[in-house]
C-alpha cells in the first residue's frame, strides 16, 4: 500500500524479498 520501506510491516511476511 504504497509501503516503499520494509520495517516490521505486516505486508513484508508475504513480499519479505520483494
Amino acid at each position: 500500500p504504497g509501503d516503499i520501506t520494509r520495517v516490521e510491516d505486516p505486508y513484508s511476511e508475504e513480499r519479505e524479498q520483494d
